[in-house]
């Protein structure tokens, strides 16, 4: 039990670190997805939905078919139980039914990295992850730490991201 809980919380820590580097740079990715992206602001439309919507009509105009869309989790939220006005149902569909994983037929990706207010459009033939060595985990003495009752748990993903096009990625 207690190797499965260590594997789990790794695995979280591994997981958002690797979205923090994607999103906003880290060491070979620098800048990151957020800072390749090229910026677009809609001067039609306030709400996020209908910006995203004209990012992925500006970026078909370019040649590019979007089909991710990455979102901060609490942006998803207020996009999923937005209410009609006229009777009050969920637009997202049924409340009782599976919470829905694309918007307007792009595959949603949730992102705590991404700021409240922010999308990443994504046309994903593009971009790639490439994963160089699996997630694994090295356990080991360091230094004094056999004296001191010490281990020194190491969790570790290697991968490589790769970004082939400017436009193919746009910040809302």
């Amino acid at each position: 039990e207690l190797k499965r809980a260590v594997e789990v919380t790794l695995n979280r820590s591994v997981g958002t670190a690797l979205d923090a580097a994607l999103v906003n740079g880290a060491t070979g990715f620098i800048g990151g997805y957020e800072t390749l992206a090229t910026a677009s602001t809609s001067l039609v439309y306030t709400s996020l939905v209908d910006a995203i919507s004209e990012g992925v009509a500006t970026m078909q105009t370019a040649g590019f078919n979007p089909d991710v869309v990455s979102l901060n989790p609490s942006d998803w939220l207020s996009i999923v139980v937005a209410k009609g006005t006229a009777n009050d149902h969920y637009l997202s569909g049924n409340y009782l039914g599976t919470m829905p994983t694309e918007m307007r037929g792009l595959r949603v990706v949730l992102s705590p990295s991404i700021d409240a207010g922010k999308a990443l459009l994504l046309d994903s033939t593009h971009s790639e992850l490439l994963v160089a060595n699996d997630f694994s985990i090295e356990v080991a003495y360091a230094g004094d730490d056999f004296t001191k009752n010490l281990c020194t748990i190491l969790g570790e993903l290697r991968v490589i991201p790769t970004f082939r096009t400017v436009g193919s990625a746009r910040l809302i």
